[in-house]
């Protein structure tokens, strides 16, 4: 929210956590671990991509990708 309204943009809609980890991991229940797993292999990135150390970055795509999803605005393998 504070990225974008940087550039003013205002987000509006709501996604749960357990949303986002059952759009991009299958299971709302998901661990951290498997977010990442899932975000990596969505955006082709390798196994043994390092998410920045301390930063969000796994699950803030996460929550991008779920939006994404739920709104039938990609088409992702496996997806609900």
């Amino acid at each position: 929210d504070q990225g974008l309204a940087r550039y003013g943009y205002t987000v509006t809609d709501e996604i749960s956590p357990t949303a986002v980890k059952r759009l991009v991991t299958g299971n709302g229940k998901a661990e951290k671990v498997e977010v990442a797993a899932s975000v990596r292999k969505m955006l082709g990135l390798p196994e043994d991509y390092e998410f920045a150390a301390g930063y969000d970055d796994s699950d803030a795509c996460a929550v991008v990708l779920a939006y994404l999803i739920a709104n039938k605005l990609i088409d992702v393998e496996g997806a609900e």
